[in-house]
């Protein structure tokens, strides 16, 4: 399912596709297509749990560990304040 399906099949705001494919962008298609906030949105795209989804994405790997970048978190809190951003 790409985001545009998700988007009609799922009735996302504009403000939670605009969010999605923020990330998307910057995570990549494949690594969103097979998330658990993917997979949170499909079932209830208002699930507040959706909102800690978002934060698990602020890692690069520096020798091979996951290390929290302070822009991407700043850029994920961002995406997910966007998500949730009432009209």
């Amino acid at each position: 399912m790409n985001i545009r399906e998700l988007r009609d099949k799922r009735h996302l705001t504009q403000q939670q596709f605009d969010s999605c494919l923020s990330l998307i962008y910057n995570i990549g298609q494949g690594n969103f297509g097979k998330s658990t906030l993917l997979k949170k949105i499909k079932i209830d795209p208002n699930d507040k749990s959706i909102a800690d989804e978002f934060l698990k994405w602020n890692k690069i790997r520096v020798k091979g560990e996951g290390v929290p970048l302070n822009g991407l978190t700043i850029r994920r809190k961002a995406e997910r304040d966007l998500y949730f951003k009432q009209h």
